[in-house]
């Protein structure tokens, strides 16, 4: 499968509007929620937490690569999807007296933040929305996505978001990567992405902040560090087994 050009990236946290917030190696003092970037107001209002992320992120990747949100195609990886809303709704039937609501119930399908980004935006191309175990999302997000690069071409935004889930302690974290065929006129280009597979990584594990860290989705936190470092070489997706080798993915520059 061929490589790609990493075009732009997003990333939203908490603590952290955007990747250089994240850059900076501190912290906002208080917590935040996504925004919905992109989505019109009304749209944003009845968007689940996850769907509002995924849009921060997609709106500073294509911002960066110069690439309206139309027209790319669109993956989104997450261990659980919409936990929460399936949750919240799921408390209504038992409830007293129980009752339903079909915008929740609508809203907890696994690709029910793609379908709000693609009309909000006016997309009517390729998007996929996919389930992996934390030790593969981030990896098979970008499989996804490199395959439809290779087969249509264009530009493909690989959406990885995970949120809170009840009862456990990780906090929400969301990443974009914008992969393209060919940069735009006046895109960034941070190197080009490729060869993902199970092997040793030979680039270093970042030193995350002890919160993010706990995400099932943490994959994205080193494969941002290294894209935006130009650190060359096979950076780890997941974490290690004994045997030492992780999913990875081979970053290089743009002009090999």
């Amino acid at each position: 499968m061929n490589d790609a050009f990493v075009t732009g990236l997003g990333l939203w946290t908490p603590w952290h509007a955007d990747l250089a917030a994240w850059r900076t190696g501190g912290r906002a003092p208080e917590p935040s929620a996504p925004r919905g970037l992109g989505l019109p107001p009304g749209v944003a209002r009845r968007a689940t937490p996850l769907a509002r992320l995924a849009a921060d992120v997609l709106h500073q990747a294509t911002t960066e690569a110069a690439v309206p949100a139309s027209e790319v195609a669109m993956v989104l990886g997450t261990v659980a999807g919409e936990l929460g809303t399936t949750f919240d709704t799921l408390a209504l039937t038992t409830a007293e007296p129980p009752s339903s609501s079909p915008l929740r119930f609508r809203n907890a399908v696994h690709n029910a933040a793609l379908g709000h980004l693609a009309i909000a935006h006016g997309n009517t191309g390729y998007a996929s929305a996919l389930s992996a175990d934390a030790e593969r999302v981030v990896a098979m997000s970008l499989l996804e996505g490199l395959g439809w690069l290779q087969e249509a071409g264009g530009h493909v935004a690989v959406l990885v978001v995970e949120e809170a889930w009840p009862g456990h302690d990780h906090p929400p974290l969301g990443a974009a990567v914008l992969l393209s065929e060919a940069p735009a006129s006046g895109a960034c280009v941070h190197g080009r992405l490729g060869d993902v597979c199970r092997a040793v990584p030979d680039l270093p594990a970042g030193a995350h902040d002890e919160a993010l860290a706990a995400s099932p989705v943490r994959g994205v936190l080193d494969l941002l560090g290294a894209l935006t470092g130009q650190a060359q070489g096979r950076v780890r997706l997941s974490a290690p087994r004994e045997d030492r080798t992780a999913w990875t993915a081979l970053f290089r520059p743009a002009s090999s």
